[in-house]
Order: C-alpha cells, then sequence, then structure tokens
C-alpha cells in the first residue's frame, strides 16, 4: 500500500504542478494594452511559463503514456495468460515494482527524483507569484525561479542521456528525448535586459 501511496503522490504533485500553470490567467494581459515596461516584463514572464509548461507536459505524458499505459497493458496482457491467483498477485506486484522504478521513485534515481520535485516546486512558485500580481513579480524572483529551472532540466537531461547511454533505462529514452528542447533554450532574465 506505501508503493501505491508514492506513486500517487508524486502522480498527484506532478498533475497539480501541471494544472497550476494551465490554469494561469493570461487573457488579461493584452500586451499592447500595457505600459511598455509592465508588456515587456509580462512578455518574458509569459516565455518562463512556457518553459515551465513544456517541461511538465512532457513529464505528464511520459507518465501516463510511457509507464502507466503501457505497462498497464503489458500487465493486462499477462494476467490474460494467468492461470491461477498465485500468478495474478504475483504479476500485480510486479506490475506496482515497475510502476515504481519507471517513475523514478526508487533510491537508485533519488536524485533524478530530486530534480524533477525542484522544477514542480518551481512551477508552484511561478503560479503563486503570478497570482500575487505582475508588478510585483520581481526580475529577481523571475531570474531566480529561470536559473534553479535551467539547472535542474539541464542536470536532468545530462542524468538521463548517460543513463540512456548506457543501455540501463531504455523506457527513459522518451523523457530525454522530450526534455532536449529545454537545452537549447536561451536565458530570458540577463541582468543586460533588466535595464530596460
Amino acid at each position: 500500500m506505501q508503493t501505491y501511496n508514492e506513486v500517487f503522490r508524486f502522480l498527484l504533485q506532478v498533475k497539480w504542478a501541471k494544472w497550476s500553470l494551465d490554469e494561469i490567467r493570461t487573457r488579461c494581459c493584452t500586451l499592447a494594452s500595457l505600459p511598455r515596461d509592465l508588456a515587456f516584463r509580462v512578455h518574458q514572464l509569459l516565455l518562463l511559463r512556457a518553459k515551465l509548461v513544456l517541461f511538465t507536459n512532457n513529464l505528464n505524458n511520459y507518465l501516463m503514456t510511457r509507464i502507466l499505459h503501457s505497462v498497464g497493458l503489458e500487465f493486462q496482457a499477462n494476467v490474460a495468460q494467468a492461470e491461477d491467483l498465485d500468478s495474478i498477485i504475483t504479476l500485480h506486484r510486479e506490475y506496482v515494482s515497475t510502476i515504481f522504478d519507471r517513475c523514478l521513485l526508487n533510491k537508485k534515481a533519488s536524485y533524478v527524483k530530486e530534480a524533477i520535485m525542484k522544477i514542480l516546486s518551481l512551477a508552484l512558485s511561478f503560479r503563486h507569484k503570478w497570482e500575487e500580481g505582475v508588478s510585483k513579480f520581481s526580475f529577481a524572483e523571475a531570474e531566480r525561479i529561470e536559473t534553479e529551472f535551467s539547472k535542474c532540466s539541464h542536470f536532468l537531461i545530462t542524468c538521463l542521456n548517460n543513463t540512456i547511454k548506457r543501455g540501463s533505462f531504455p523506457h527513459l529514452e522518451t523523457l530525454a528525448f522530450s526534455l532536449r528542447s529545454l537545452k537549447s533554450t536561451q536565458k530570458i532574465f540577463t541582468s543586460s535586459i533588466r535595464k530596460r
């Protein structure tokens, strides 16, 4: 039961971060109607939000399709071939264990999970700051979120690529590939832009 709880808690955290970013109201931010300085800040913040959305959507898609759906299909096929209750119980234990491992919740992947959780926390922090008001969203805070996000995503991409090269976990290839686009994104908040 504890394994189930850990998986569901992790999935809920991913869904919460995704929902928090998806539900940010941008309709009120018609850039043309805002003063130039504020319009520029809103534009920068929306670009940062896009990076966070890209990450959370890719993570969510990986978990829902590559892990839960495909492992679930394998489990169903195996159960259909099971001959007795003991084999079904064994298959179920293996199913739960596989999901736990592939959701990166085992101790071997704790450093990867920590980086993911940091990014999810940054997404929630971004949402909280946005809700306080764009004019109160300081340049320093936005820069901090972007810098932390860049560090964590770069770390994740590097770890995943190294793991794939060793051939250890082929299921991670999908996640690594989907996150590669984050590696090439430019920095939005820099000191030179701050002076505008």
